[in-house]
């Protein structure tokens, strides 16, 4: 008798510590880690500036650093010049923040674009320290390399700010040389009957101006003071106030002005293709942006200013002066997945990074699942934790850098906490968090550079609950033999992939990290059950 309620205690034990560990097995806790492996060195993946590969670098006087976007297929080049702000930082240059300090180069890399063009090369040049320096010599003989290399036929100019200023450099400086160009609020600056920039050189800021008969220090030789100014026997313009009152907008005058000299220069070289400007007094979309009216490049390269007939958008006008034959090909692009984790219950993610109209943020992170289902695909966002800091990417001295609520003035011991404001499963089972949107550029002073950062993301630890996996036919021995030493190194880099021939395989696994397949002492339990069951039925008739 007592051996009996021995075996059926040791049974009933057995049977719910089985059951538990079944249970259990369908839920586990897991780890996450950043991918920092990515192409563009800083951390994260963006599938529109990714595109873009280094065509040359800076040497000076003879070359300028660039990024350049290639087509399926094209005989046409976009040549873009950024604003004041993307440019080379007390001698260094990144040949990056030209693509991402505001959607100027990617815009032209859009499907509807490329379309148009029948399928276009884009051009971005990054100045070694801003494009008040004229550099029209070296940027030309870029572009001539490019259009050599590449068989071009027709040749685009567009650029912004600082960069509508190298555009015009180029266009008066090789006024024939063009197809086209299209720029906004260029920095042009009024010297009495002069223009300076269009062809000259253009390197004081008269803003600061302060002596009554000098113009101010040259902030590239502060050493030099106001001696410097005056062996150069610069003085103010007599225009001085209406540019000081303007200069925060870069004044809406400029823009005519240089229309007009544009204008007419073309006119004398008998070139009757059509030239238009527009003035726009706001460039909000809502009550939830606010730019200043010098930004008029987003609504610009939105397609939103019609010229000044009210009769085409800028870039419809641009694109329209397409007359390529080339056959165009679309080219397909997608955001790469983090890959495996070496290590057990880990999951690898990417930072996904989108350029948008005031530059590049961190909007998602795709947690890579690598193949295993979710047994809740209802994620609450609240379920993680996700926090960050950022590093200097560039090396210039931390004294010179000014925060403006970004990610580098956390560190790692003191991360900031980013929002997650929501988080789904998408249509490869993996996870995506939309995070709240974190700068990756980060302004200095008193350069005033935009300056990618690297970025640190953490998300902490948690518990998954996993779908039970269908599973193909065992592997023999003899098969295991035959994996390669690499495969045999990294178990979890291993994992079978489901045949679609083998979908109705009956064969079940529940897949908990590393762990062995569990489901057989589920079967030795049900029996253990069923012996208790027998044997307690039997005992309560004895009685």
């Amino acid at each position: 008798m007592k051996l009996k309620q021995t075996l059926l205690a040791g049974s009933l034990s057995l049977a719910m510590i089985l059951l538990l560990s079944t249970v259990a097995s369908a839920s586990n806790k897991v780890n996450f880690e950043q991918n920092t492996a990515t192409d563009n060195t800083y951390g994260y993946v963006d599938s529109e500036v990714d595109q873009f590969k280094t065509y040359t670098t800076y040497v000076k006087g003879k070359s300028l650093d660039t990024k350049l976007y290639k087509p399926v297929s094209g005989d046409t080049l976009v040549v873009v010049f950024h604003g004041n702000g993307e440019g080379g930082v007390e001698g260094k240059t990144n040949n990056y923040t030209q693509l991402a300090g505001n959607r100027l180069a990617v815009t032209y890399t859009e499907k509807e674009i490329q379309e148009k063009f029948k399928g276009a090369y884009v051009l971005s040049f990054q100045a070694p320290e801003d494009w008040y320096h004229d550099h029209t010599a070296e940027a030309k003989q870029v572009i001539d390399q490019a259009c050599k290399e590449f068989g071009i036929k027709q040749k685009f100019v567009s650029g912004l700010s600082a960069g509508g200023l190298m555009s015009e450099r180029m266009l008066s400086t090789y006024p024939d040389f063009f197809d086209g160009a299209l720029f906004s609020c260029a920095a042009i600056a009024k010297n009495g009957t002069s223009v300076e920039g269009l062809g000259g050189d253009y390197t004081l800021d008269y803003a600061t101006l302060t002596d009554e008969n000098t113009l101010p220090d040259d902030f590239m030789h502060p050493e030099a003071g106001s001696k410097h100014n005056q062996t150069l026997k610069l003085q103010r313009p007599a225009d001085f106030n209406a540019y000081l009152s303007n200069y925060n907008t870069i004044a809406s005058s400029w823009t005519k002005y240089a229309y007009k000299y544009i204008s007419t220069q073309r006119q004398q070289l008998e070139n009757n293709t059509p030239t238009y400007y527009q003035i726009i007094d706001d460039t909000n979309y809502d009550a939830t942006t606010s730019w200043s009216q010098h930004w008029s490049w987003i609504k610009m390269l939105n397609n939103d200013v019609t010229d000044s007939t009210n009769t085409i958008k800028t870039i419809d006008f641009i694109t329209s002066l397409s007359s390529s034959k080339n056959t165009y090909q679309e080219k397909e692009t997608s955001l790469p997945l983090a890959g495996k984790s070496d290590q057990e219950n880990t999951f690898k993610f990417n930072l996904v990074a989108k350029v948008k109209d005031d530059g590049e943020k961190v909007t998602t992170a795709i947690i890579d699942l690598a193949g295993k289902k979710l047994k809740d695909t209802n994620l609450d966002a609240k379920m993680f934790k996700v926090t960050a800091y950022a590093t200097d990417a560039t090396g210039i001295a931390s004294s010179q850098r000014v925060n403006y609520g970004n990610l580098i003035q956390y560190t790692a011991d003191k991360p900031e906490e980013i929002a997650v404001e929501k988080a789904e499963v998408d249509s490869q089972g993996n996870i995506v968090l939309t995070l709240a949107n974190e700068g990756v550029l980060n302004y200095t002073a008193p350069a005033s550079r935009n300056l990618p950062m690297i970025m640190h993301y953490a998300i902490a630890p948690m518990t998954l609950a996993f779908v039970e996996e269908e599973n193909p036919a065992p592997v023999t021995p003899s098969k295991e033999k035959q994996q390669t030493p690499d495969t045999k190194k990294t178990p979890a880099k291993t994992q079978t992939v489901k045949p679609k021939a083998q979908a109705k395989t009956k064969t079940k696994v529940v897949k908990s990290g590393d762990s062995t397949t569990i489901l057989p002492y589920v079967g030795i339990a049900v029996v253990a059950l069923v012996v208790i069951i027998l044997l307690l039925t039997k005992k309560k008739k004895n009685q």
